[in-house]
């Protein structure tokens, strides 16, 4: 059986739908977790926009792409403890997750407005935490 172009894309959606949920949940326990949790916090944070940058462009959907390879790569900082998790940091990853989810909300539309400030913000942190 072969899929229509809808028919990934509703795949995507709902698929990434979860990752940005599990996600969410797992920026939410990185404030207070102990280094053991975090490294495992991070390392999960870390796949999960590894996959949604990965399907967003085998979709085409290069905007969702970036904005998903720029917090991997905050991730990655983390990881390997170029940065230490703050206040600003999380923000910036919430407010990835939020215009990935806006993204959703419709594809077809194509990237959010606030992508564009949205990936600023993400640089920014990645050079001053």
């Amino acid at each position: 059986m072969t899929l229509t172009r809808d028919e990934v894309v509703d795949s995507f959606v709902e698929e990434t739908g979860s990752r940005l949920v599990e996600m969410e949940d797992q920026l939410i326990a990185l404030q207070n977790a102990d280094p053991d949790e975090r490294d495992a916090l991070v390392n999960a944070l870390f796949r999960h926009a590894h996959s949604i940058k990965g399907a967003s462009n085998l979709l085409g959907y290069k905007d969702i792409e970036f904005l998903s390879h720029r917090m991997e790569h905050v991730l990655d900082m983390i990881r390997n403890q170029m940065l230490q998790p703050s206040p600003r940091i999380h923000e910036a990853l919430i407010r990835g997750l939020d215009t990935i989810g806006a993204f959703l909300d419709h594809p077809e539309a194509g990237a959010p407005d606030n992508l564009r400030e949205v990936m600023l913000l993400l640089s920014r942190v990645a050079v001053s935490g």
